[in-house]
Order: C-alpha cells, then structure tokens, then sequence
C-alpha cells in the first residue's frame, strides 16, 4: 500500500515538473516573441548582399538586398557591456555608398525599440552611417547625421525642426545606439550607451529627441537599411535589433 502512495506521489511530482517546464517554455517563447528583427551577421566573410535571415530571425524577417555599393561581411564583430554579441560583424565604406536593405513585420502602432552597435574604424566622420526605418515612404534615419558629425535622428525631410542632435561622435570603440518609437504618441528618443531597468532607459551618456512626420506615424515599418554615404568613413554595424521590448534588444 505504502509503495502505491510513494509511487503515486513520484508520479505527481513527475507531471508537476513537466508541466512547469513547459509553462517555463512558453513563458521564454512569449519573451523571444516580442522581437522583430535580428542579426549578429553569424554569415561567412564576404559580401552581405544575399545573406540572411539567421537561423533564429523571427517570423517575416528577410536576408540583405543590396541597394548600392558592396558592404562586407566581417570575421570580428562589435562589443558593448550587457549586448549579447556573436558572430561577425560588418565593414561599409561611405565611398562606396554602401548600402543594403532588409525587411520584417509591418509594424503600425504601439512603442517599438530598435538597437545597434556601430563604430568608426578609419577615415572621416563628416558623412553619414545610418540605419533608416521605413515603411516604402521617407525613411528616418538614426545614427551619424550627414556633415554633423554627431549622433542623431533624421527625419529626411529637411528645413527647421526636421533633426535632433546629442553631442557625442563615433570612434573605434563601439557605441550601442537604441531608440524608441512611439507610433502612439509619434514620438521617437535616441539613447546613446543606455543600460536598462524597469523596462525604461537607465545611465545613457546622452539622447535626442523628435517628432515622427505624420506620414511616417501613420505608415509605421517594415524595413530597414544600413546606409553610409558622402565621406571617407569605414563603419561597422553590428547586433542590429528590433523589438516591442528594450530588456530583449540586450539578449
């Protein structure tokens, strides 16, 4: 009798243990879920037009398309404290124009964030080395802002008000850029260097901040290029993300 109640009681214990498994499982997937984008370019060295997705893109994420020049695919990638990294990384030259162009799951409302590591690793900064987001409309460009020489948002559209500036520039230590955008309220802040907590922006060296244009409120994203243009520069990207949460940019 004893030994069918310690069975049972193993039994119990065995489905018990399954089930939290499980639920620990799905808990994880629903956290991996909330990203849109991903690449550590985990690629051989070489051209990166035609690579991609990696092997654990989300759903709709789709490989590199080359729109200019010939950016290359690096064996040493980028690194920042609390940035999970691996892989490779990239090499474009603003002499080249390069530029490439990937596309994920439309997004229209909500916050999103988008996260990158780039770093300036020869020639001249006065050009520009963005990542645009767009939805097929005017894209609005984060990072080195063409003859500013600084970091930045860029909504492309030109006149007053149509940029915002920090006060920080690249070098060959890579900075991790992250921006929220908040299609809600059409709002969009660049962080540079942030740590996290609480799911807000914590201990970032400096931020800048814009409205969206209406058009690009109201049309949101589904693409998203590398770019570098108009001056001697040799950039890297690296760890490009987006997602509907910050603590996942990091993973």
């Amino acid at each position: 009798m004893n030994n069918k109640i310690i069975a049972n009681a193993q039994s119990l214990r065995c489905v018990l243990l399954a089930s939290l498994l499980a639920t620990l499982s799905l808990g994880l997937s629903t956290v991996r879920g909330d990203l849109l984008f991903t690449d550590s370019f985990e690629y051989p060295t070489g051209p990166l037009a035609g690579q991609g997705p990696p092997a654990d893109a989300p759903p709709g994420q789709t490989g590199w398309t080359l729109v200019s020049g010939n950016p290359q695919v690096t064996a040493t990638g980028l690194h920042f404290p609390h940035v999970f990294s691996a892989g490779g990384g990239t090499s474009f030259l603003a002499t080249h124009g390069d530029h490439v162009v990937a596309n994920f799951t439309p997004v229209t409302s909500g916050v999103v964030w988008l996260g990158f590591l780039i770093n300036l690793t020869g020639g001249s900064n006065n050009g520009f080395a963005v990542v645009n987001l767009s939805n097929g409309g005017t894209p609005t460009g984060y990072g080195v802002l063409f003859d500013q020489q600084v970091f930045g948002i860029d909504n492309d559209i030109g006149g007053s008000g149509s940029a915002a500036f920090t006060n920080i520039s690249p070098g060959v230590t890579p900075n991790w850029l992250v921006v929220e955008l908040d299609f809600d309220a059409g709002t969009q802040t660049l962080f540079v260097n942030p740590t996290h907590d609480a799911g807000e922006p914590q201990g970032f060296a400096a931020k800048a901040r814009l409205r969206m244009t209406t058009a690009f409120q109201m049309g949101g994203i589904s693409q998203i290029f590398l770019n570098t243009g108009l001056s001697t520069g040799q950039w890297g990207f690296d760890e490009v993300r987006i997602s509907t949460t910050l603590a996942d940019l990091e993973q």
